[in-house]
């Protein structure tokens, strides 16, 4: 097969449901008993080498039958095997990856730790959901039966693990790279400790996320649209339904799930497009007027797509990647929020004509009152229970991870699926010029470029970032546990409710919530 073939490989269904499931190669070798750290483990050691010790000793004893005495000088010759010092170890949950090649990215980064350092590090991989729900029973386990480190996918269990007391706090690995840090970064690694009863840096944002706007540009430009799409909020919203109207497609692959978090964070983000907040740190904001107005307005607006057939139907139950598979497989036109760079990702490593020619990530459009909004930010980042067994280890590996080349290699091998913490990075080639076209592409489009991995970066540099409610708030973790927008999302779309009911059982039961955290 020619290497233009190779690169041309159309996207697979089948294939694409493999790779979100990445990690399941790891799980089966743990099922026959080669665990993920036998992957990982460095050879062992050569034994120690014996040691042969000469000693010279006085032997002293009384003759048989007498009061003699006898002392002399003998030579003992032994043997001795001196005993190795205790090997380090570490041991570390992390989220599975919906990319292959993250997670060989992340194998090569420990193996070379390993060897570097001498630790044996012991990795298990889990989804999202799993990893959750795992951590938060052996937090709450007594002991804690914890690991040393926990790489998280899901923000909103640091928040409630923090706000417990149950997490180690990371200053001493934040404050002297302050100055080289994000300031979005730096805020999305604060929660509230109701033990201290303070603010404090207690997760190492060593990746973050907005959530980002996916087109197929190629769908667009073949209807006769404009491209770039206006970016005023109703033209652009009404750009993207002529052009599904046009092929008889969906406009939206827009999640209302009641059983996965894509749904809290699409809500949420429209909620800042309608000039709305649901709380600002330890300030309870959603049932202020002009919040309520705006919660109310996202509904009926989403109900109307909905309704109108903008949306397809799955939305409603569909799980973590039903999104993902929307937009692959060309059923809506535009993918309006998920939270990671996971569709360029499968696109670059599956389907690079899909990546450089047919799709982009674009800037959110202007919010409804026709000014910028804030963009949501969240971290995918790294935890260190205050009762585990090696923390030192813990500081240790991050330490040695977030240095800035070694850092940087991480990022790239993900395909720029997740943003930088360091201002330093957001400067770098990768994220100002993002991936290459191959030659076959460029040959046809010259003036061909990625729409991708730089435009992500501008989510960062030239937007406010607003760190979404459930890292900020133990009451909005629970009401992501609880899925309580989903619950609004089918209460307006398939039942029928109003919004402003809807919006008033939401809000009553985040005022209980609040009254169960605060008093």
């Amino acid at each position: 097969m020619s290497e233009e073939k190779k690169e041309e490989k159309k996207i697979d269904r089948r294939k694409y449901i493999k790779y979100v499931g990445a990690g399941a190669a790891v799980a089966a070798a743990a099922a026959i008993g080669y665990g993920v750290s036998e992957l990982t483990r460095p050879p062992p050691p050569p034994p120690p080498t014996p040691t042969t010790v000469v000693q010279t000793v006085l032997k002293t004893e009384t003759l048989p039958g007498t009061t003699i005495v006898r002392t002399e000088e003998r030579t003992v010759v032994q043997t001795v095997s001196p005993t190795a010092p205790p090997k380090k170890r570490l041991t570390i949950w992390w989220a599975t990856e919906y990319v292959a090649a993250e997670q060989l990215t992340i194998m090569k980064l420990i193996d070379q730790y390993q060897k570097e350092k001498g630790v044996e590090v012991n990795v298990e991989f889990y989804s999202g959901p799993d990893l959750n729900t795992k951590l938060m029973v052996a937090s709450e386990a007594s002991p804690p039966a914890v690991p040393d480190l926990a790489f998280n996918i899901v923000p909103f269990t640091s928040s409630v693990m923090a706000y417990k007391g149950l997490l180690r706090d990371v200053t001493d690995i934040i404050k002297p790279r302050e100055n080289e840090i994000l300031p979005q970064c730096l805020e999305v690694a604060k929660a509230y400790n109701r033990l201290t009863k303070k603010r404090s840096y207690y997760v190492v944002p060593t990746t973050v996320i907005c959530l980002y706007l996916h087109v197929w540009k190629n769908l667009i430009k073949e209807s006769g649209y404009p491209y770039p799409p206006p970016m005023e909020y109703d033209a652009f919203h009404q750009t993207m339904i002529k052009v599904a109207e046009h092929y008889k497609k969906y406009a939206f692959a827009y999640s209302m799930s009641d059983n996965n978090p894509d749904g809290e964070n699409n809500f949420e983000q429209y909620l800042l497009l309608h000039g709305g907040r649901l709380v600002d740190g330890d300030t309870l904001l959603a049932d202020r007027p002009e919040n309520k107005r705006a919660i109310i307005e996202v509904l009926s607006e989403g109900a109307e797509w909905f309704k109108k057939g903008y949306i397809p139907p799955g939305s409603i139950k569909g799980g973590g990647a039903w999104n993902n598979d929307a937009f692959i497989s060309q059923q809506c036109v535009c993918c309006n929020g998920n939270p990671t760079m996971s569709i360029p990702a499968y696109l670059y490593e599956n389907d690079r004509e899909a990546y450089f020619v047919k799709t982009a990530t674009l800037p959110w459009p202007l919010g409804t009152n026709g000014k910028d909004a804030p963009q949501f930010i969240e971290a995918r980042a790294f935890v260190i229970f205050k009762d585990g067994p090696n923390p030192d280890a813990a500081v240790e590996f991050i330490e040695w991870l977030i240095e800035y080349d070694r850092y940087m290699s991480w990022l790239k091998g993900m395909y720029g699926r997740y943003l930088p913490m360091y201002k330093e990075a957001l400067e770098d080639p990768f994220y100002v010029n993002g991936q290459t076209p191959p030659k076959h592409l460029l040959a046809q489009y010259p003036d061909l470029k990625d729409e991708h991995v730089p435009n992500t970066a501008l989510y960062l540099s030239k937007k406010p970032g607003i760190v979404v409610s459930h890292q900020q708030s133990p009451v909005f973790a629970r009401a992501w546990a609880e899925y309580l927008v989903g619950k609004m999302w089918t209460r307006v779309c398939v039942e029928n409710w109003k919004p402003e009911d809807a919006a008033e059982e939401y809000l009553t039961r985040i005022k209980q919530l609040w009254k169960e955290e605060y008093g």
